[in-house]
């Protein structure tokens, strides 16, 4: 292939040009926005919001370099809002309506004689998955976990059901229901993110990241301040899956009071997410696994910047 014609390729994985999805070397990569909001009845809220907006937006290239203490210039004044602040600075994070080792599962990504590989799956996923893969039928299972997108995996439907029947046959699911003890008690929490669509021509990094929060969040782009539509920040790992996968972030403000929600009429929501909601730095660490360990330093590092902008901005708003 020449030049002309690689010119022409565009990767709808890591979105550079010059080669298609099959041939990117890069990790398995998703889009989505780090949304944040100042939650405080404080009197300088207002210009504290106001100025956060105008100065973070050139300079929100600076998160990672930022030191990781508070510059306490005005002990009185700086400490004050330190301890007003903490606490009010929100994080919004989505929890995923299925644990990966249910999807996994599901979908016949294992093989039935590879005991220890099923174990590890039935480890990750809820208690109530684990229960309902002994109660229902697998079609059950089947049209709940895909609703009206079944027929786009269709192809993996025999290959899984026969895999499923085949340890119902043998009486290895009651095994593993009653065996495997979950590792959590929920899906996983994080930030609203996805992949790129298959069927959008030369989706963009940022168009990714927006249509994903705007599924996943029932908010819309109007609701959202990009800081820098330039600046990401990204997490790299290996999942459970031994898959390698790259998380590209933009951080963002809200601007609007409208409360998160699962909405009922939004199939896609409804079908991907179990929660939603406003949470606090303390509060995003907690839910957080522990083993993301690059979600918890990005989830630091953001948090350290803002409040040392806040600090900041109020000693010249006092």
């Amino acid at each position: 292939m020449n030049n002309r014609d690689k010119k022409k390729l565009f990767c709808k994985n890591c979105g550079e040009i010059g080669h298609i999805y099959k041939k990117c070397t890069d990790p398995t990569t998703s889009f989505g926005i780090i949304a944040l909001k100042i939650d405080s009845l404080d009197k300088f809220n207002d210009n504290i919001i106001s100025s956060l907006k105008k100065k973070i937006t050139s300079k929100v290239c600076d998160i990672i370099s930022t030191p990781k203490t508070i510059p306490y210039d005005n002990l009185n004044i700086d400490t004050q809002s330190f301890c007003f602040y903490k606490n009010n600075i929100k994080f919004l994070l989505i929890r995923r309506k299925h644990t990966l080792g249910y999807l996994e599962f599901m979908r016949g990504r294992y093989q039935v004689d590879n005991e220890d590989g099923i174990i590890f799956l039935f480890q990750q996923m809820t208690k109530e998955e684990q229960e309902d893969i002994s109660k229902k039928t697998f079609e059950q299972l089947w049209i709940e976990l895909w609703e009206n997108n079944n027929y786009s995996h269709e192809n993996e439907y025999k290959i899984s059901k026969d895999k499923f029947m085949k340890l119902k046959n043998k009486s290895r699911l009651e095994f593993y229901v009653n065996e495997v003890t979950p590792n959590f008690n929920t899906p996983e929490w994080g930030f609203p993110k996805g992949r790129r669509d298959k069927n959008k021509i030369n989706e963009s990094n940022l168009g990714c990241a927006l249509r994903e929060f705007e599924e996943e969040t029932g908010f819309t782009k109007n609701d959202l301040i990009i800081l820098d539509d330039k600046y990401t920040i990204s997490e790299e790992f290996h999942g459970t899956n031994g898959v390698r996968y790259k998380h590209v972030y933009y951080l963002a403000l809200t601007n609007t009071d409208k409360e998160p929600i699962i909405d009922e009429n939004n199939h896609g929501q409804k079908n991907e997410i179990g929660g939603i909601g406003w949470f606090s730095h303390q509060e995003s660490r907690d839910l957080i696994r522990p083993y993301h360990t690059e979600r918890k330093k990005i989830l630091d590092e953001i948090y350290m910047y803002i409040i040392n902008k806040i600090i900041c901005i109020r000693r010249d708003v006092k």
